[in-house]
């Protein structure tokens, strides 16, 4: 949670009676402003591709772990490149499966 929320979402808390996760589920605030088009990012950070071979998709470190889409430290302008990267990764990951009997 960003800091500038920790302080309002406590008093939230304290007013409504809430359980922590109920109150996350429950709250509900207004959106004051939006940021500009430059940190118009989806996500940012993640599994580093260093740890990734990127021709199945699995990790080098754990046996039989792959990843694919947002959870990999890959990110893209806005625009559709954030679900071509997760659709891309998705397919290769899931190359070597099959659920056709």
């Amino acid at each position: 949670m960003p800091e500038a929320l920790i302080e309002p979402f406590t008093r939230y808390l304290a007013q409504s009676g809430l359980h922590p996760v109920d109150g996350m589920i429950k709250w509900v605030f207004p959106i004051a402003s939006y940021g500009d088009w430059a940190r118009a990012v989806v996500t940012a950070g993640g599994i580093s591709m260093k740890e990734v071979d990127i021709r199945t998709m699995r990790s080098k470190l754990v046996e039989n772990l792959s990843f694919a889409g947002e959870i990999l430290d890959l990110d893209a302008d806005s625009g559709g490149y954030n679900l071509q990267i997760a659709f891309a990764t998705g397919r290769v990951a899931g190359g070597g499966t099959s659920c056709a009997k």
